[in-house]
């Protein structure tokens, strides 16, 4: 129960932390990674508390965590190549800052999950 909430806690201090005029927004756009999960569908059973979810789920996989990585550190690092638009906040447009947000939160949980792992 703890590992569950830690998903919910854990982005939340992020959010709080890191966008503290606009937490509310941050934290959602963090827990819309839980759509990750939905990789549960294909195992059977759907849920299992023994089971490791890193290497045993495609979108838990240590492609996918390279993949998301790389994502995260292209979209943080490499200059807009598309203009900004209208609606940015602090020079930042909005669904750059979005995937971002949604990038760190599957790091998050990819965390989350593989510390799950180790305990």
């Amino acid at each position: 129960m703890l590992h569950i909430a830690l998903h919910f806690i854990l982005p939340l201090l992020v959010a709080v932390i890191m966008h503290r005029k606009h937490w509310r927004h941050s934290w959602f756009w963090m827990l819309t990674a839980f759509v990750i999960d939905v990789d549960h569908l294909l195992a059977d059973p759907i849920y299992d508390a023994a089971r490791c979810s890193i290497g045993f789920h495609p979108l838990h996989s240590a492609t996918a965590m390279v993949f998301f990585a790389v994502a995260l550190l292209l979209i943080t690092f490499l200059p807009v190549l598309v203009p900004d638009k209208p609606h940015t906040r602090a020079g930042w447009p909005l669904y750059r800052l979005r995937l971002q947000l949604f990038l760190a939160g599957v790091g998050i949980h990819l965390a989350l999950d593989a510390l799950d792992c180790v305990f």
